[in-house]
């Protein structure tokens, strides 16, 4: 009799916990005027070369370990009109270095994002819009902008309720100017509502991504090209992100990219052609 009653009160204590999961919820990126979040981002990257004719003892060199380490603050600074989000994204701390033959070293950029910061407006449906910044570090960055990156850091939202087991679609278009070229990248994602969990003291939504790349060069006319620069990148990725979506933040997520990169190069010395297959690991998480 003591045991069917510890079997009630199990079941009736889990339905109370399910009784307080929505059935259905409308997903919106609208955090608090003010809010601050520190997060550490670790991404590994697996590059291998194709096209390197090295001999046996040597085919190690064929092989490239990257690491990325970071530590940012995300502070949300005004919340417009129109439910967009005007945030500062400042770097604490930036550390990448390379591995090879099993030595590590670090990598000098040439500018460093320790202590940089940079503006963000995003919609309320998790779009970036735009971004401002980067053209401070360095003269080659003056065209770069957060939008041209292949993933951004929020999920994209659908413009209605959904339910576990929904999915919806992303698709968005880019271009970066290199050299005498226009590289154009258009990326598609799939968003699918996976489920809810309590994680730590955050109620979050569990979202799996799906999300394939594909980039085309086009050449930009010039009289005199000093050297011109093709790149075809096709890929495709998946992984999960824990959503507070009370909050309105992100609380983890982990994605992992195949990508195939061709990188021709022609110029009045001759040309060249970089094959590689490429995986790359991205971890994010909130650290408070």
């Amino acid at each position: 009799m003591k045991k069917l009653c510890y079997i009630i009160i199990f079941i009736f204590s889990i339905t109370l916990v399910a009784a307080k999961l929505p059935v259905k919820i409308t997903l919106t990126y609208n955090p608090k005027q003010g809010t601050s979040s520190v997060y550490e981002m670790h991404v590994k990257s697996f590059l291998t070369l194709n096209n390197i004719n090295l001999k046996a003892v040597d085919l190690k060199l064929q092989n490239f370990i990257t690491y990325m380490d970071f530590i940012f603050t995300n502070t949300v600074d005004k919340t417009a009109n129109d439910g967009s989000i005007t945030e500062t994204l400042t770097y604490n701390s930036f550390k990448l270095e390379q591995e090879i033959m099993g030595m590590r070293t670090p990598i000098n950029m040439g500018f460093d994002l320790a202590g940089k910061s940079f503006k963000t407006t995003t919609s309320k449906d998790g779009k970036l819009k735009n971004s401002k910044g980067f053209e401070a570090l360095a003269p080659a960055l003056q065209d770069l902008r957060l939008d041209n990156f292949f993933l951004q850091i929020n999920p994209v939202f659908p413009q209605k309720a959904v339910k576990v087991g929904d999915a919806w679609n992303n698709e968005t278009n880019s271009s970066l100017p290199i050299k005498n070229s226009l590289v154009k990248t258009n990326l598609k994602s799939t968003y699918t509502l996976q489920g809810f969990e309590k994680t730590g003291i955050h109620n979050c939504v569990i979202v799996g991504i799906e999300v394939s790349i594909n980039t085309e060069t086009i050449p930009v006319k010039q009289e005199h090209p000093d050297y011109v620069v093709d790149v075809t990148i096709k890929g495709n990725g998946a992984g999960k992100i824990f959503y507070d979506y009370e909050q309105s933040r992100i609380i983890s997520s982990q994605i992992t990219m195949n990508l195939k990169s061709i990188i021709k190069t022609t110029a009045d010395t001759g040309s060249s052609k970089l094959d590689t297959d490429q995986r790359v690991e991205m971890n994010l998480k909130l650290t408070k």
